[in-house]
């Protein structure tokens, strides 16, 4: 498409041919990171801009900065109830402005959930309940790098890398994964975490467990299909398939 700037393409027949889903030139435009429907609703991420919702009518996109205050809105979630809305780490003129987490009841007004200290990089959430979800949080020291910040000697000012567990909206939380952890998912009781460098690891009573038939190092998400198959994918190693567990 001549002059498009990126922002969402749409198939309206399954796949064969896509198009840029704005044709009337409104927007979003950029980086969108994440779509997802909630209550009729469709909501976009756009890296950098904020987050944006259509109506009935999704040509014409509505952005939501009231409430909102990061700009770098990446990642969206539901449990049905509750849109989870997860904003990552910030370049700014005095350094790196923490990411952070929001929620919403209604789509239109958000609160900032409380992450624990050590989690200056949450990434994805995975939410059960507006009360009970998981945040997982990367490695801040790979982002400082990124942006060619210099190194400081004090280790907590990259927070710690892991899957941290709320069972009370945000007031208490567990760390019950040590891994730099991007993305997580859950299928018939088993939850399912992304690591940097561990692979794809399974939560089991006895522990975490890699899966080591997966030829991938550092996968990006995982998802389930209906009939209960693993799509994977994995940074620069291709989409991976693994069938029911």
């Amino acid at each position: 498409h001549s002059g498009w700037g990126g922002g969402i393409i749409q198939s309206d027949d399954y796949g064969k041919t896509w198009r840029p889903q704005d044709r009337s030139g409104v927007g979003p435009f950029g980086l969108t990171t994440d779509v997802l429907y909630f209550k009729g609703v469709c909501y976009a991420a756009v890296l950098g801009q904020g987050l944006y919702r259509a109506e009935c009518n999704e040509e014409y996109w509505r952005l939501l900065d009231q409430d909102i205050s990061h700009k770098n809105v990446a990642k969206l979630h539901t449990d049905g109830q509750t849109l989870f809305a997860v904003a990552w780490p910030q370049k700014t003129d005095n350094g790196i402005l923490p990411g952070g987490v929001y929620r919403s009841s209604d789509g239109s007004r958000f609160e900032m959930v409380a992450l624990p200290a050590e989690c200056k990089y949450p990434v994805t959430v995975k939410a059960f309940s507006r009360e009970h979800f998981l945040v997982s949080c990367f490695d801040s020291i790979d982002y400082y790098l990124k942006n060619r910040i210099p190194l400081e000697n004090d280790p907590e000012a990259f927070g710690v890398p892991g899957l941290y567990e709320t069972l009370d909206g945000g007031q208490t939380w567990a760390r019950i994964c040590d891994k730099a952890v991007y993305s997580c998912a859950s299928a018939d009781g088993v939850l399912m975490v992304c690591t940097k460098e561990a692979g794809l690891q399974y939560r089991t009573e006895s522990g975490w467990q890699r899966d080591l038939q997966l030829p991938v190092f550092n996968p990006h998400t995982v998802t389930v299909a209906p009939d209960g198959s693993l799509y994977v994918t994995s940074f620069g190693q291709g989409v991976w398939k693994r069938c029911a567990l």
